[in-house]
Parts: structure tokens; sequence; C-alpha cells
């Protein structure tokens, strides 16, 4: 009886995961990599530190997410994605932006950063620690002006829509993550 319960637990624990993992019907999908040869997905790291981003076939949304392999000794790794040249990345509209992550136990910090449409780049604060899948579900009206910005950005501390990019910027730890399904959400 006890393993008929146990069972009965993991399933509906699966399916919650399954469910919770749909995109929202009220959302907008800025990626999901069902079609990753549509985005621009690139890696950068600082010298003494290491970053690998694949699209793998282990997606909790569809069939593909991104792997991320990082090494931050000194100072940070990230990957980024940019829309195709068709798309257009407006999240006026909504409230959070969504990822979901499978984290592998590891403890590390991470910054997200979206660049807007004059270049300024943003950025929200986090820490990540848990193992397995879990939404991380972020505040848009959270997201303040990074201090160093690229030469070329119109700086004014308002975001404009649409973004030309979302960068996660690893800033301590090691380990490997998949990353799936970005969405704005309500």
């Amino acid at each position: 009886m006890k393993k008929l319960l146990l069972v009965l637990v993991l399933l509906l624990a699966a399916a919650q995961i399954a469910i919770a993992s749909e995109p929202a019907e009220d959302g907008f999908i800025v990626a999901d990599f069902a079609d990753a040869e549509a985005l621009t997905i690139f890696d950068y790291h600082h010298a003494e530190d290491e970053a690998k981003v694949s699209v793998v076939s282990q997606g909790l949304y569809g069939e593909n997410a991104l792997s991320f392999t990082f090494r931050v000794d000194r100072q940070q790794a990230a990957f980024g994605i940019r829309p195709a040249a068709e798309q257009v990345w407006d999240g006026s509209d909504y409230s959070y932006i969504s990822v979901w992550i499978k984290g592998d136990g590891s403890t590390w910090g991470y910054r997200f950063e979206p660049t807007d449409f004059g270049g300024e780049r943003f950025e929200i604060l986090g820490e990540i620690s848990h193992e397995g899948w879990q939404q991380v579900k972020l505040p848009i009206s959270n997201l303040d002006s990074r201090t160093w910005q690229p030469g070329d950005a119109t700086v004014n501390h308002q975001l404009a829509w649409p973004l030309r990019d979302i960068r996660f910027v690893v800033t301590s730890g090691s380990g490997t993550i998949l990353v799936d399904l970005f969405e704005f959400l309500p």
C-alpha cells in the first residue's frame, strides 16, 4: 500500500510539473527553443572563466532546451538569446519575465540582463540552488538599469521596448543547467 501511495504521489507531482510548464494562455512566448534556428544563441565569459551553451533535446516544454555549462572563478560566464529579424519581443503589457531552469543542486549567483531597444542593459540579481525544474518569475518592474553600460547605449533608466536580447549571467559557482520557455506573463 505504501508503494502504491508513493507511486501516486510521484505521478501527481510529475503531472503538476507538466501542467505548470505549459505556456500561459495569457502570456507571450519569447523563446521555447522548438525552433532554435530562429534565434541567435551565444555564450561569453571572462578569460579565466568557462561557458558553453548548446541546444539539447531535453526540454521541459516541447522537445528542446538550452544546456549551459559554466565555471566562474573570477568574474562571470553567460549565455544570451536574440530574436530573429522578424520577431519583436515586446513585453510592455506584461508584469513578469518567466524562465524554467533545471538546476543541478549547486548554488550560484546570477544576473538576469535584458537589453532594451536603445541598447541600455537592465538587471535583476538572484541565486539558484535547486535541483530539478523550477520556474523563475522576475518582476519587470524590479529591473534596474546597470551601472556599466555599452558605449553606444541610450541610457535613460527607462526600459524601452522591444528587447534587443536577453542575457543570463552567472556571477559565481559552477555547474550545468537546462533552460526552457522564456515568456512574458501578466
